[in-house]
C-alpha cells in the first residue's frame, strides 16, 4: 500500500499474537501482540490518521476502505478484508483493529 512502512513478512512467523479489544493501546503495547516494532507502529499510526483526517469519527469506516482497496482489489474483496480487519462489528476499523489486522494480513 503506497505510503505505508515496508511490511515485509518477518521469517518464522506462522500465526498472529493474540490482543484485546483496547483502542487506547499504547505504541509498546502494539508492538509487542503484533509483528511490527515500535517505530513500524508509529509508522502506522501516523499513517491511519492521515486516512481519518476528514472522517467524522475519525475511523476508517467502509467508504475509506475501499477507497484505500479498490484500486487493487475488487469492492466485494474490499468488504470481505473490512469485516476481517473490523473485529468489533461496529462497521469502523480502530487504529488498533487496523494495525493488528496489518499485522496478521503481512506477517501471519
Amino acid at each position: 500500500f503506497e505510503g505505508l512502512p515496508n511490511l515485509a513478512p518477518v521469517g518464522g512467523a506462522t500465526s498472529a499474537k493474540t490482543v484485546g479489544r483496547d483502542s487506547g493501546e499504547s505504541v509498546e503495547r502494539l508492538s509487542e501482540v503484533t509483528y511490527f516494532s515500535d517505530d513500524e507502529v508509529q509508522d502506522l499510526r501516523r499513517q491511519y490518521t492521515d486516512l481519518t483526517r476528514l472522517s467524522p469519527s475519525k475511523q476508517i469506516d467502509r467508504n475509506i476502505f475501499q477507497g484505500i482497496m479498490c484500486p487493487a482489489f475488487s469492492e466485494a474483496l474490499a468488504n470481505f478484508v473490512f469485516d476481517a480487519f473490523d473485529k468489533s462489528g461496529t462497521g469502523l476499523i480502530s487504529v488498533k483493529e487496523f494495525i493488528c489486522g496489518l499485522s496478521v494480513a503481512v506477517r501471519g
